[in-house]
């Protein structure tokens, strides 16, 4: 259920014409990498074809569930009941605001045009805090420490979310913008100061500043974007401003 979902997210990401880089599957779920681009419309699409997938699935079983019922026994009646379920909780479930879920995705593809990357994480991030919270002391209550962990988990992933959003912006306070450049993913403000290791020597430089100012090697047109970890060419970042 778990690679249907992801593999949903694959094709809709391969349909609308974005490089989808990798399916990793782990012990708590899985997430499937992909360049996403600056259209906020295909990323509500990639989003939203993973859950659509588990809740279609589950309307399939449920289907057949009322069709075939009076020859469904033991096992196979076990098997559909666990198949109708498990997909209708990865539907529903990842429909939860709480990141990375994909429901937050979809909040953060939502707002992010208007609000920004930074205001919108930390807004997902504590709206994920907020509710992950009582349902982590819930399950410890009920000793139920296999959910409490993936609670924690949760909790975890927001707090480094919103810590990340007001870290990035004081270093932007900070140092100041370079030049008005932003991101043309995501729109985050470039730093003006050093913020990338030369691959080389391991001088930190200014990404739109180059050579190296140590070792003078070239440290290409391509430049990072610190909430994606996508690279777009210098000139898009300078154009976005």
């Amino acid at each position: 259920m778990i690679l249907l979902h992801e593999l949903a997210h694959a094709m809709a990401a391969r349909k609308l014409g974005r490089n989808v880089k990798a399916i990793v599957l782990g012990y708590l779920g899985g997430f499937t990498e992909i360049d996403m681009g600056p259209d906020f419309g295909h990323r509500l699409l990639i989003f939203a074809a993973g859950p659509l997938s588990n809740g279609l699935a589950a309307l399939v079983v449920w289907s057949a569930w009322l069709l075939g019922e009076p020859y469904l026994h033991g096992d196979l009646r076990q098997f559909c009941y666990s198949l109708l379920w498990l997909n209708a909780i990865l539907a529903i479930g990842n429909l939860f605001p709480v990141w990375p879920l994909d429901g937050a995705r979809l909040i953060e593809a939502a707002l992010q045009k208007h609000c920004g990357i930074l205001v919108t994480r930390t807004t997902v991030g504590v709206i994920g805090f907020i509710i992950v919270s009582p349902l982590m002391l819930y399950w410890l209550a009920q000793r139920n420490y296999l959910a409490a962990t993936f609670a924690l988990v949760l909790l975890v992933l927001n707090a480094a979310l919103v810590y990340w959003s007001w870290a990035w912006q004081l270093a932007v306070r900070s140092t100041g913008q370079y030049e008005n450049a932003s991101c043309p993913i995501c729109f985050v403000p470039a730093l003006n100061g050093p913020n990338i290791a030369c691959p080389d020597c391991g001088a930190f430089n200014n990404q739109f500043i180059g050579p190296c100012w140590q070792c003078s090697n070239p440290l290409g047109d391509m430049v990072s974007c610190p909430a994606y970890f996508e690279a777009s060419p210098r000139s898009a970042w300078l154009a976005s401003k």
